[in-house]
């Protein structure tokens, strides 16, 4: 833009003439300051970036609540397994005479227990001499869910063992140690009580991955299919 202005000079004709230039605004914007740039590329990238992370929190909050959830329904479903598996149980009967040992099985749980099987401790020494013991299995029959039976286990031990009715009588004894079964789930339990050979208390229920047949020294007795009757007391 230009600026013009006469001056006159009085002692002279001539008209002095002024031009001011003033500079023009530039066409083109001035830059911004590094800092502003830089901000606004940091904020560019957190408009994309922050809601990524923000999805990828949630999804990871998702999956450790519902990790969390599966944890608590396999707690809850193992301690219905466990609650089930408490009511199948034996009961040996004491009897002064050996060669005759009952035994009550019995499942007050309302689903079947499958391949109850109970293991079986012997003396097989004269009731004289040193312990020397014998374990076998007895493979039962399926046990309905609030039912019981009762099984002689002396003749099954004469049998297996080939032992004399002599020598029970004489005061060798027969225990049942433990017995196995599997649950609806396919989940193998031994239950036991008592005291073992050894005088040591049973761990009572516990959950084992497969029937302990490494226990077992003198074979398995013939499966017996038992007459269950209806039990009192179930759950």
């Amino acid at each position: 833009m230009r600026f013009e202005r006469l001056l006159k000079v009085p002692r002279s004709a001539r008209t002095i003439q002024v031009i001011v230039n003033l500079p023009e605004a530039s066409a083109h914007p001035v830059q911004e300051p590094a800092k502003r740039t830089l901000r606004n590329r940091i904020w560019a990238i957190s408009k994309v970036a922050v809601p990524v992370i923000v999805s990828v929190v949630a999804i990871v909050i998702s999956a450790l609540s519902l990790n969390e959830q599966r944890q608590a329904d396999i707690a809850a479903a193992t301690a219905n397994q466990r609650q089930g598996a408490r009511a199948v149980t034996y009961l040996q009967k004491p009897r002064s005479d050996w060669s005759t040992v009952p035994v009550l099985v019995e499942n007050l749980s309302n689903a079947p227990a499958a391949a109850p099987t109970l293991y079986i401790e012997a003396d097989t020494s004269s009731h004289v001499g040193y312990p020397n013991f014998a374990s076998f299995s007895l493979p039962l029959n399926d046990i309905p869910a609030c039912t019981s039976a009762i099984i002689n286990v002396g003749p099954v031990a004469i049998a297996v063992l080939h032992l004399s009715k002599a020598a029970l009588v004489n005061g060798n004894g027969i225990n049942v140690s433990f017995m196995t079964f599997s649950d609806s789930s396919g989940l193998y339990w031994e239950y036991s009580k008592g005291l073992d050979q050894n005088g040591n208390l049973r761990p009572g229920l516990q959950q084992i991955g497969s029937p302990p047949a490494s226990r077992i020294t003198a074979g398995t007795a013939s499966s017996h299919n038992l007459s269950y009757k209806p039990a009192s007391g179930c759950a």
